[in-house]
C-alpha cells in the first residue's frame, strides 16, 4: 500500500513521544477531537485545535508532506461545504465547521501515522481500546437467542395487540417475521 487514494497517512516508523504514547490515549485524543468539533463554537479555537494538532503530526516526525496528502483528498469537499456554509449561515460558522473537520482528520492521521496497522487492529481486538465497549455495545452475557418484539411494549408503542391500522404501528407487520433472526439483549445494554 503506497499511500494513493487513502485519506489517512500510512505508519512512519519512528521514537517520538508520540510513536511511544500508549494506544488508547491516542485512540482517545481521535475520539476526543471529535466530540469537541461538536462542541467548540467559534472558529478561533478551532483554529488554535488544529493548530496544536498539526505541532503533534509534526512532531511525531511524519513531516508536512504527509499532513498535507492526509488533507489534500478533502480540500474540494471542504471548500464546497465552506462556500455553502458561508453563504447559509455566514463566514464565521463556515470557518469553524470547515476547521473541525479538519481537526479530525489531523488528529485521525496522527493515530495512523505515529501505530502500526497491525497494532491498532491488535489493540482494538484485544480489548486494549474499549471506549467501544462501554459505547452501548452488548456482551454475550446479555445476548439471548431469540427478540421479544412481539409482546413489547417498547417495541409496539401499546400493552396489548389493537385495531389499529398498520401505519399506526411503530413496527410494521413484515418485520415481525423476521425478529427472531436478530439477536436482541436481555438487559439494557449501556
Amino acid at each position: 500500500m503506497s499511500g494513493h487514494g487513502f485519506l489517512l497517512v500510512n505508519y512512519v516508523p519512528g521514537t517520538s513521544l508520540v510513536h511511544r504514547a500508549p494506544l488508547w490515549l491516542k485512540f482517545l485524543s481521535v475520539v476526543g477531537c471529535g466530540m469537541a468539533s461538536f462542541l467548540v463554537v467559534d472558529w478561533v479555537v478551532a483554529t488554535g485545535v488544529l493548530a496544536l494538532m498539526c505541532i503533534v503530526f509534526l512532531a511525531s516526525g511524519a513531516g508536512p508532506a504527509r499532513l498535507f496528502k492526509a488533507v489534500r483528498p478533502i480540500l474540494p469537499v471542504l471548500a464546497a461545504i465552506g462556500l455553502f456554509q458561508w453563504w447559509q449561515l455566514g463566514g464565521p460558522v463556515a470557518a469553524r465547521i470547515v476547521l473541525n473537520v479538519l481537526v479530525c482528520v489531523v488528529a485521525a492521521s496522527i493515530l495512523t501515522a505515529t501505530t502500526p496497522m497491525q497494532r491498532l487492529l491488535d489493540g482494538v481486538v484485544s480489548g486494549e481500546v474499549e471506549v467501544l465497549g462501554r459505547a452501548g455495545s452488548c456482551s454475550q452475557s446479555q445476548v439471548q437467542g431469540e427478540a421479544p418484539f412481539e409482546h413489547s411494549s417498547v417495541w409496539r408503542g401499546h400493552q396489548q395487540p389493537s385495531e389499529q391500522p398498520l401505519e399506526d404501528d411503530l413496527l410494521p407487520q413484515s418485520v415481525e417475521g423476521e425478529a427472531d433472526r436478530f439477536r436482541v439483549c436481555k438487559e439494557p445494554c449501556f
